[in-house]
């Protein structure tokens, strides 16, 4: 096969690839003191970066989760939310830290949020979920799929 067409069956694949993650970003299902939610996962830095922004919302039992491959002090922000989250930090499996019903900004200033303890997990819920569901600090995680 000459270099050329190889090149281009590369990138041809890789355009599909990347279209197919597009229009159906990766998921899983985690469950959380008996509760279930279908979670999207952020993995890219791009994914990262633009999280659950310029939503207007998000269903009741689903989440996004934020992948690292190291434990950190990961700060978020909520620039271009339009509605409000829970936040709960992970090392490995485990429930480190809860920053409940984190609001909208409402002016100029964008407030920082991060945890107590070092995470390499962050969950993002809809705001009410925490305290709706009794998810506590200790808790275990459970990835389905």
């Amino acid at each position: 096969m000459n270099s050329k067409l190889l090149i281009v069956l590369v990138l041809v694949t890789a355009a599909l690839v990347l279209w197919y993650y597009r229009k159906n970003p990766l998921s899983a299902k985690i469950e959380i003191g008996g509760n279930r939610y279908n979670v999207e996962v952020a993995v890219t830095a791009a994914e990262k970066a633009k999280g659950l922004s310029f939503r207007d919302s998000m269903p009741a039992d689903h989440a996004m989760i934020f992948l690292y491959d190291h434990k950190d002090f990961y700060e978020f922000w909520m620039n271009g939310m339009r509605f409000s989250l829970d936040f709960i930090w992970l090392d490995g499996n485990t429930i480190v830290d809860i920053t409940q019903n984190v609001q909208i900004p409402s002016g100029a200033t964008m407030p920082i949020i991060k945890p107590a303890l070092q995470a390499d997990k962050i969950l993002e819920l809809n705001a009410g979920v925490v305290a709706r569901d009794g998810i506590k600090i200790g808790e275990i995680v459970k990835f389905l799929n």
